[in-house]
């Protein structure tokens, strides 16, 4: 894997509430249609990407009875049930159906079909990729699912590059299973292992660890991320149903050991300011402060983002956020500065990313350089075109986002609108941004598109790969 970036299941539902997370893999050499390799030297872009092409490519889906893939780059309920995701580690996501409506036997329940992405389409012919066999036990409810038996998710445990099925309850109390380990079965680049890994877990008799891999109704709360770059996800628990001060002055981080969690904690140290509490795992955008984790300096480790402090700070969520640099063992305690665009109306505090409001807002890697941009979809009706010609994209000049902006242009249509945030799988067009062809630089890819074109979302999606210049 890259050294410096974690490897993770590459989950191409970007949606209103999630930025781009680099992954492994990538392409490389220029290619005539506007392909562009990956990360420039010394972390600087590889490219200064300025459009979707204006061309789309289509996109080949596999053909089944009454298949319809319209509802974005993942659906848990449908026929079928898919995702797309990086199941062989090449850097490219490909289609996982999980559930094909009972057309082929035992999908679902001993194996998914997985069609592995070419550069250029999803392969006909599938791949049978087995899971884990047990009475009782159904894994149709796509790449994660936590009301089901067993509850599982999707996520490279051991930083090999391939995603493991992880099993955080298999419907026996009795068991163990999600009290004081987990149920790992690797990735084998073919499917997953028949024989599991005991992934040990902290132990509390209060402790349960039942529901996926994070949680913010619990006890603990929880989640999983890398936190110290290594490039495996750690455990990372933000309230311990009361016990300690953590969610106040620090989280209970349980380093990935490679075969489980560490049995001690690393005390992760938390910004201290009055009123603030960080319980509600990862991100919150309505709390006291609102927040997230991104990397925001591409180093591989995730910074810890204010985009809201409850008042205490003059435009805290106007011209500024408050970005807490990663040491490696805690968040510092004096934060950057970072810097946003001013615009009439405009309000940034409801996390990364907002799919209704002034403006509607993401954070994505839009050039290859690992760290993330700030793109507007639509800015209250301030410029003419954004979302509708175009997306305004401000580079990320490691201290802010006021660097160059970059005029993102986007397909033209009377009909469509793209101003919902930086995905909308119910809107006109269905659409998502996801690197679809491993360059490290999103491709804009159209699920539906209001019936304007026949068989759109059954047998192809339409491509609009990401520009290089």
């Amino acid at each position: 894997m890259p050294s410096r970036f974690p490897r993770c299941l590459r989950t191409t539902v970007l949606g209103a509430a999630l930025a781009v997370v680099a992954c492994s893999g990538g392409g490389s050499g220029a290619g005539a249609n506007g392909g562009h390799g990956g990360m420039g030297a010394g972390g600087a872009p590889a490219c200064t990407a300025s459009l979707f092409q204006a061309n789309a490519q289509t996109w080949p889906l596999p053909a089944g009875p009454n298949f319809s893939y319209a509802g974005g780059l993942a659906l848990s309920t449908g026929c079928p049930a898919y995702a797309t995701g990086d199941l062989d580690g090449d850097g490219k996501p490909d289609l996982v159906v999980t559930s094909d409506c009972d057309a082929t036997a035992g999908v679902g329940s001993d194996h998914w079909l997985v069609y592995r992405n070419t550069g250029s389409g999803f392969s006909a012919s599938a791949t049978t990729w087995a899971l884990p066999a047990k009475s009782g036990f159904s894994f149709t409810g796509g790449l994660a699912a936590t009301y089901s038996c067993p509850i599982y998710a999707t996520t490279d445990m051991n930083a090999d590059g391939k995603p493991d099925l992880v099993v955080t309850s298999d419907c026996d109390s009795t068991s163990g299973v999600g009290a004081d380990h987990w149920l790992v079965y690797l990735n084998t680049g073919a499917g997953f292992s028949a024989t599991a890994t005991s992934w040990a877990l902290p132990a509390s008799a209060a402790f349960s660890f039942i529901t996926g891999t994070s949680a913010v109704h619990g006890c603990p709360e929880y989640a999983t991320t890398d936190m110290n770059g290594d490039g495996k996800p750690d455990l990372v628990i933000t309230w311990d149903c009361g016990n300690t001060g953590v969610a106040t002055d620090h989280w209970l981080v349980y380093l990935n050991t490679g075969a489980g969690f560490s049995a001690a904690a690393t005390s992760w140290a938390l910004p201290q300011a009055a009123g603030y509490l960080f319980k509600d795992g990862l991100s919150a955008s309505y709390n006291c402060p609102d927040y997230a984790l991104s990397d925001f300096d591409g180093d591989g480790k995730p910074e810890l983002v204010i985009t809201y402090d409850c008042g205490n700070g003059i435009n805290v969520g106007l011209d500024h956020w408050l970005v807490h640099a990663n040491t490696g063992s805690g968040f510092a305690a004096t934060p950057l500065s970072w810097a946003l665009p001013a615009g009439p109306g405009y309000v940034f505090k409801n996390g990364l990313a907002a799919a209704t409001g002034c403006p509607t807002y993401g954070v994505a890697d839009f050039d290859g350089d690992r760290k993330p941009e700030l793109v507007i979809t639509g800015d209250c009706g301030n410029t003419a075109g954004v979302g509708l010609d175009h997306w305004l994209v401000y580079r990320n000049m490691g201290a802010g986002f006021t660097g160059t902006t970059v005029s993102w242009s986007l397909p033209a249509n009377a009909a469509w609108a793209f101003q919902a945030g930086l995905a909308s799988s119910d809107g006109c067009p269905g659409y998502a941004t996801s690197d679809l062809d491993g360059d490290h630089v999103p491709d804009l890819v159209l699920t539906s598109d209001c019936g304007d074109a026949a068989s759109l979302g059954l047998d192809h999606w339409l491509v609009y790969r990401g520009g290089c210049q």
